[in-house]
This record gives structure tokens, C-alpha cells and sequence, in this order.
């Protein structure tokens, strides 16, 4: 297929510039809106074209040079050339857009809330390949399992780099092998890096089963590194893409992390579930609990399902009468409950349950309930269940704007609530991920 000249009106979510030619739209990796570029016709499909771009004759007055050498290889940061301002703008759009075509609803979509655009994650997973001469440690190409060997991450902590350092040359020094998807045999998988505000890091090392060579020697190693307080090692044997496995042990110090989140202080085992972006999540869930509690203090009792290790309950607990946390996690659940002890808060309490089960099959009236399901969204099995559990307010939280505009849309049919307002909220900078919290109300009357 021959080349062409294309303008770009828009941008997707997976970060593709999108033009028209012979009336079919063309996807674009790299290409932004307002730009006017060469582009090469890679692919014809039944209703589109898929283009690589050649070069940017026109460029948009949003492009910037990104800041990572690996950029234009690695799958993560895929708005790096994209100015900040502009990437806000393109999510607010998004979050409204979705919101209006997927989910057939609209709704007052508030400002974005932005943040620090880089150095803002305190969580990183690499996985590990390659060979025992030369070890992969880095991310994944775009749509591929082909890993890109990084020497550091610009939205990482800085800690990240000499962890990586100190795997790469244990793996090369006693020959231990890195994990092989394709054949399911190498001893080394993942290594997940967890990071605090107080600068402190837990390392786990994930195994493709429990004999680990040399285990001592690495933990020793990792422990000399600055603000390391301890190492864990995970064994997962799936053959899949799940990262972590059931079982996990202390290999060095002690892998749990002390967090302060919304006022209240956790321990956070390698397992748990925090939003990476601490900064981001203070402002997060200070969104979802004033929503929640309309700015007062009041007796009602709260739901709060997919709760996690509690962030979000235990930051209502202090606004309402009661809360009751459920959560399928039980290690997350465990955590919950320390959490509440550690705190002093009494008026919470956390089961280990499926949500939808959990609804059915308890007849107490909740006032509100908060969910932040995963980015799959919720199940109609929820869904249906929340509708007949009937709560006076909904607050949504969510990490996937197609998913929350298709569920608010069954919340919303047949006249039974209405969205309040969506409020975006940056929590992942030079992606195009997004979160948003929508407050729902019953309609009565």
C-alpha cells in the first residue's frame, strides 16, 4: 500500500491519532491531534486502516520531546510527546465522551485533577527474561511478551535502578535462569518493587517454584541497598500472565511497608492492593468520601464493596455511623482488619465475601455504597443486586471509563438514579488511563 498524507482529528485510547482516508478511519500509533503527517498504510481491514507513522510534516503545538529513551519501544508511557496540560484535557474529554457513547448517559464531568507528571508510582513490576548472559529486566513491547531492557523508569522512584542492577548481575555471576514463557522452565520471573513516602522499599522476588538458588545470597544483596527493609519471594507456577502467586515468604528483614493513606496508618504485605500513586489517591479518596458523606457527619451505615485493605472504609468510618468492608482478598481482608485495630476505629468491619453473594444474601439497608471494582467493571450479577438492594447514593469509583459508562448505564436505566456529577482524576501521568468517581442518586418521587 502506498503512502499518504494524513491530518489527525483525534486520539484513542489505546493513544493512536486517528484520520480519514477513502472514507475509512486510520489509527496511527504516535500521531496526535492537529498534526499533518506521512503516513504509511500498514493494513486494511474490513472498516479501517491501521498506518505507521513516517514523519510529522505538520506538528501539533502540544508535541514534546519525550523524556524516556525507551519510549518509542516500550509499551507503558504511550502520551510521553504529548504535553501535560494536553494529556489532562484529552482524559477530561474522554471520561465525557465515554460516558455519552458507551453508557448513553451524561452528566456534569468536572475538571480533571492533575499531579505530578513523573516519579509518581510507588510500585513497579519488571519481568525477567532473556538469558543467564544476558538478562531482561524492563516491560513489555506493545502488544507483544517481548521484554525491553531498561536501566530505569522515568515514572518509577529513583530506588528502582540499582535493584535492577543487583538481579542482573547475581543472574550473570551464578547462572541462575530467567523464567522462559515459552517453555514454563527458568527460575526467575518477576521482581515487584514497593516503595514508601518515607522512602523505604520492599523487594519480592517471584519464582517459578520454591527452590530459588542462591536465595541468601540476593536477599543479602538487595538488603545492602539503600532503604531496602526487606525481601520476599512469591512462587507462582501458572502458565499464564498472572504475576503473583499464592504463596509468599520472608527471604530478608520484614517485606511489609508501613503507609499513611487518608489519615490512617497500614501495614502493607507484598500482595496487597494500593493505588500506585500515593499523591493521586490521597486526592482520590478524599473525592470519594466527601461524595460519600455530602460534607457532614452522619449515622447511616456504609457498603463498601471491593474494599481492599480498607483505604477507602476506614476514611468513611470517620465520616459515618458505620461501614461494613467486602472484599474476596482474604489477605487483603486480614490487612483490613489490622488496619482498623492499628487506628483505633471501631466502627467497621470487613468481611471475606463475594460482593454479588454478599448483597443477596443480606437484608441490612445501606444508605450509600461505595465500589471501586477491578477495570473490568462490575458483573450484572452486581449490578442487579445493587439495584435491588436500593441504596439512597452510589459512588463509583473506577479505573476504566468504558466499563463505568456501560455499568452506570444499567444503574441508570428505567429512571432509577441519576449521576451527579463525574469527577477525573489523574492518577496515571503519560498514559491514557483514567480515574474517575461518579456520585449517583435515587430517584424518588
Amino acid at each position: 500500500m502506498n503512502n499518504i498524507i494524513l491530518k489527525c482529528d483525534d486520539l484513542t485510547v489505546e493513544a493512536s491519532g486517528v484520520g480519514r482516508h477513502e472514507g475509512m478511519a486510520v489509527f496511527v500509533p504516535g500521531l496526535l491531534p492537529e498534526e499533518t503527517a506521512e503516513v504509511k498504510l500498514a493494513h486494511k481491514a474490513r472498516r479501517y486502516f491501521v498506518g505507521e507513522l513516517v514523519s510529522v510534516i505538520k506538528p501539533s503545538p502540544h508535541r514534546v520531546a519525550p523524556r524516556c529513551p525507551y519510549f518509542e519501544v516500550c509499551g507503558g508511557c504511550s502520551l510521553q510527546h504529548l504535553s501535560y496540560e494536553a494529556q489532562l484535557r484529552f482524559k477530561e474529554r474522554l471520561v465525557a465522551q465515554t460516558l455519552r457513547r458507551l453508557g448513553g448517559v451524561g452528566c456534569d464531568v468536572r475538571p480533571i485533577v492533575g499531579g505530578a507528571p513523573w516519579r509518581y508510582r510507588n510500585k513497579a513490576q519488571f519481568p525477567i527474561g532473556g538469558t543467564v548472559r544476558e538478562p531482561l529486566i524492563g516491560f513489555y513491547k506493545p502488544g507483544s511478551h517481548s521484554i525491553v531492557d531498561i536501566a530505569e523508569c522515568m515514572v518509577q522512584q529513583t530506588e528502582c535502578a540499582p535493584i535492577l542492577e543487583v538481579i542482573r548481575g547475581f543472574i550473570r555471576e551464578f547462572r541462575v535462569p530467567p523464567y522462559d514463557e515459552k517453555t514454563g522452565r527458568g527460575a526467575l520471573r518477576h521482581v515487584l518493587i514497593r516503595t514508601s513516602i518515607s522512602s523505604e522499599i520492599s523487594v519480592t522476588l517471584v519464582t517459578n517454584g520454591p527452590v530459588l538458588p542462591h536465595a541468601s545470597i540476593l536477599a543479602e544483596r538487595l538488603m545492602s541497598k539503600k532503604g531496602v527493609i526487606g525481601v520476599a519471594q512469591n512462587i507462582n507456577t501458572r502458565r499464564d500472565n498472572v504475576i503473583l502467586g499464592p504463596e509468599t515468604t520472608a527471604l530478608a528483614g520484614d517485606p511489609s511497608l508501613n503507609v499513611t493513606v487518608a489519615g490512617n496508618e497500614f501495614t502493607l504485605s507484598p500482595q496487597s492492593f494500593l493505588q500506585v500513586n500515593p499523591a493521586q489517591a490521597e486526592m482520590l479518596y478524599a473525592i470519594a468520601v466527601e461524595a460519600a458523606c455530602e460534607g457532614g457527619v452522619f449515622e447511616s451505615e456504609i457498603l463498601d464493596l471491593y474494599c481492599g485493605i480498607g483505604t477507602i472504609s476506614l476514611a468513611l468510618a470517620r465520616r459515618c455511623g458505620h461501614v461494613t468492608g467486602v472484599e474476596n482478598v482474604p489477605q487483603a481482608v486480614a490487612d483490613a482488619k489490622a488496619a482498623a485495630a492499628k487506628n483505633g476505629i471501631g466502627n467497621a468491619d470487613f468481611i471475606c465475601a463475594d460482593a454479588a453473594e454478599y448483597i443477596k444474601n443480606k437484608p441490612s439497608k445501606f444508605h450509600t455504597v461505595v465500589l471501586d471494582p477491578p477495570r473490568k467493571g462490575c458483573d450484572s450479577s452486581l449490578l442487579e443486586a445493587l439495584k435491588g438492594l436500593a441504596p439512597a447514593k452510589i459512588v463509583y469509583v473506577s479505573c476504566n471509563p468504558a466499563t463505568l459508562a456501560r455499568d452506570l448505564g444499567v444503574l441508570c436505566a428505567g429512571g432509577r438514579y441519576y449521576i451527579e456529577y463525574a469527577q477525573p482524576v489523574d492518577m496515571f501521568p503519560q498514559t491514557t488511563h483514567v480515574e474517575t468517581v461518579a456520585a449517583l442518586h435515587q430517584i424518588t418521587g
